[in-house]
């Protein structure tokens, strides 16, 4: 009888521990870096047939990340993310004439990260915030090179308990920026959307 006192606390303690420990992994500091690729998308309203023509565009090189947050519960965060996007090439081509248009661009980012923390590890999620865009185009067709964009995206991360703190993540992400676009020869303009999407693997620690 004094045995089966003493086992049963231990035993109630030894399954609910993972529980425990899955709840206390699910707040703190965390910082990661991510790679991948990312893919430029431009509003099919600015076609061939318009007076400010087509922006024709190739993707070179790979996207890079760094992003910081805080969970504040299994549900909620809140995160920063550097994103360099690498190379886009391509051209303005109008009626009138042809531009090359080289951008390396690159944003800054804070966004909600609202998911669940499962007691697995497993925590699927959703971004939803804004960033502050910086085109380094060589040529002027936009009215801006620093564009205000919707930051948004989802993905999966894995935190097993085993690797204490370490967080392995897939996830894709987008910065939607909207900007009046200009051919060479025209002084008015229209607004158009452009997209800078990336899909990518990382790995971030939580303190």
């Amino acid at each position: 009888m004094k045995k089966t006192k003493v086992l049963l606390p231990l035993l109630l303690v030894a399954i609910s521990s993972p529980s425990i420990s899955a709840e206390n992994n699910a707040h703190g500091f965390y910082l990661g870096a991510g790679y991948g690729s990312f893919n430029y998308d431009v509003d099919q309203n600015w076609d061939t047939d318009s007076q400010y023509g087509k922006l024709i565009e190739k993707t070179e090189g790979d996207t890079l990340k760094v992003y910081a947050g805080y969970q504040f519960n299994r549900v909620i965060a809140i995160e920063a993310t550097y994103t360099d996007y690498g190379d886009t090439e391509g051209y303005v081509n109008s009626r009138f004439s042809s531009e090359t248009v080289k951008q390396s661009p690159t944003s800054i980012s804070v966004a909600a990260n609202a998911g669940y923390s499962f007691d697995n590890g497993l925590r699927p999620f959703a971004l939803l915030g804004l960033a502050s865009m910086n085109l380094n185009s060589s040529y002027e067709f936009l009215d801006t090179d620093s564009p205000i964009a919707i930051k948004y995206g989802f993905g999966l991360e894995y935190a097993p308990i085993q690797l204490h703190g370490v967080q392995l993540r897939v996830a894709f992400e987008s910065d939607t920026y909207f900007a009046e676009a200009y051919s060479g020869l025209n002084l008015d303009a229209d607004i158009y959307a452009f997209s800078l999407s990336s899909f990518y693997a990382g790995v971030s620690y939580k303190f």
